[in-house]
Parts: C-alpha cells; structure tokens; sequence
C-alpha cells in the first residue's frame, strides 16, 4: 500500500479584534430628551406609532425617571419647570447611588431637601397641565365618538395626599433596601379611564387610538394657545385602526378655523378622497410615485 500523505496542519488566520469604545453618557440625558423645546415645529398624529401613557412597569419606573407629563407631550411649561426637573433627575441619580453603597443618614437628608424643593416646583406646573388638558381631551373625544363615550383623563401623584418629606421619610427603609428611591414625582402617571374603566385593560384598539387622537389634539390646542399661533398638524395613515366613521369625524373637527394648516397621508387615495369630499372643505391631493410628487 502507498504511504499515506501527511497532511498539512492549517491554521485558521486569527480574527481582528475590535474593540468597541462606548461614548461617556451626558449628564442627565433623559431630562436633555423631555421637551427643551422652544420653537414651534409641526404636531404629528401617528395612531400606529403611539401608545397610550401609563404604568408598564413599576419597578422600572422607579428606577428610570420617565415621567409621563407634561414634557412627554412637549406641552409648554417654562424655563423654571425644566431647569427644576434637571435638577431633581440629577439629585434623584446622586441619591440612588448613595442608597446602593452607604446608609448615610446625613447625606440623605441633603438630598432629600433638594428633591423636596425641585419636586414641588415640578407637581404644581403638572397640576396645572393637567387640569388644562383634561377638559380638551374629554371634548375632542366626545367629537370623535360622536358624544357616545366619556372620557377622563387623572394626574395620579403620591404627592397629591401626602407631603414630599413624609413620603421620603416613610420609604426610606424600603429604599435602602431596594437601593434606589421608592417613592416620589418620578413615579407620576396619567391614568385614562372610558366609561369608569381603565382604558388600557377595557379600552379596544379603536378606543385607545381615538384616546390618544383626542390627547394630541388637545396638546395642539394648548400649545398654539401658549404660543398665539397655529402648528402645521400632521395626520400619518389615519385607517390604521380607525374606522371610516371616526376618520371622518377627526376630518369634520380639524376642518374648523381652530386649526391651521394640515398634512393627511393614506395609502387609498379613492378613499381619502371621498371623506374629504364629504368635509366640504378645500382641499389638495398630491400624489408620491417613483419618488416624485405629483399633483
């Protein structure tokens, strides 16, 4: 028998190695995301890229400041209310990461003051928002729903019954014990209810969509209200999850002289067609194809 050739050992060739270098976090980057928004841009409605605000997960509320209003909504509220909200996100990160590490008393104590005082300042201008926008959002909704279905819309706040320091003194154990604060504005919400029920269990699709229609519109309203003038309103693709009879009943009520100039995109140009024709009002049509627009 021939010998056996001897086979040649291949090396794999060795990988680059790269190695990933992540950029320094800014301070404060969520309170930099919530609305330091001084010019009047446009007002977009999106019924499928929204959901509704509202406690999705308790825990993480607690631990990530993602308060739901008003700078979620970019509702105007002044340079103080935003200059007090970086400042108590700044103490609320410095306090969480005492309690992971020490149970300094005295320390606490300062921080506690500090959140005291930033965090009255950021519940009385949400107080103020939220009686603002309650009454806009139940009137829009009733147009919507053709004055079938109540609506009401509640800041619900620890601060609202009990004061900021008896709150910060009654968690303060369960708050070295959890290593972050328990208990605060940072765990404001908005809770929505249709009917006297919780909108986001009992609410259908088409009710939770005509929900957050209804509180963008009234965020629209109260914005051109604080600036004296009328945003460009955009409306994205407003048969995702609306039926006709509620599209046209937002077409009817954006028509009004209490808004300005408006952008509607959909995917049927017959269907779009025959609603807004239905309106009465004036109208353009363009048309997007190969990249072009055409009238």
């Amino acid at each position: 028998l021939p010998a056996r050739r001897p086979v040649p050992h291949r090396r794999r060739p060795q990988r680059e190695r790269r190695v990933r270098l992540r950029p320094q976090r800014r301070q404060n980057p969520q309170a930099q995301r919530q609305g330091v928004r001084t010019t009047l841009g446009p007002r977009g409605i999106d019924p499928g890229g929204d959901r509704l605000p509202g406690r999705h997960d308790a825990h993480q509320r607690c631990r990530r400041r993602t308060p739901p209003l008003p700078e979620r909504f970019y509702l105007p509220v002044g340079r103080a209310y935003l200059q007090a909200l970086v400042r108590y996100n700044a103490v609320l990160g410095e306090r969480n990461r005492l309690l992971k590490i020490s149970r300094d008393e005295q320390m606490l104590c300062i921080y506690d003051r500090q959140l005291v005082e930033q965090g009255g300042i950021i519940h009385r201008k949400r107080s103020e928002i939220a009686a603002l926008l309650e009454p806009e959002v139940a009137r829009y909704y009733r147009h919507l729903s053709s004055d079938r279905e109540q609506v009401t819309l509640e800041y619900r706040s620890e601060l609202n019954d009990t004061p900021f320091e008896e709150l910060l003194l009654k968690s303060r154990e369960k708050d070295f014990v959890n290593g972050f604060t328990t208990a605060g504005i940072h765990r404001d919400d908005l809770v929505l209810h249709i009917g006297g029920y919780p909108l986001r269990k009992y609410g259908s699709q088409g009710q939770q969509k005509s929900f957050l229609i209804a509180l963008k519109l009234a965020q629209y309203a109260l914005v051109a209200q604080a600036k004296g003038e009328k945003p460009i309103l955009l409306l994205d693709d407003l048969f995702d999850k609306l039926d006709a009879g509620r599209v046209e009943q937002l077409i009817r009520l954006v028509g009004d002289d209490g808004f300005g100039q408006i952008f509607i995109t959909d995917c049927n140009p017959t269907r779009l067609r025959t609603i807004l024709d239905k309106t009465g009002d004036d109208y353009s049509l363009f048309t997007v194809e190969n990249g072009g627009i055409v009238r």
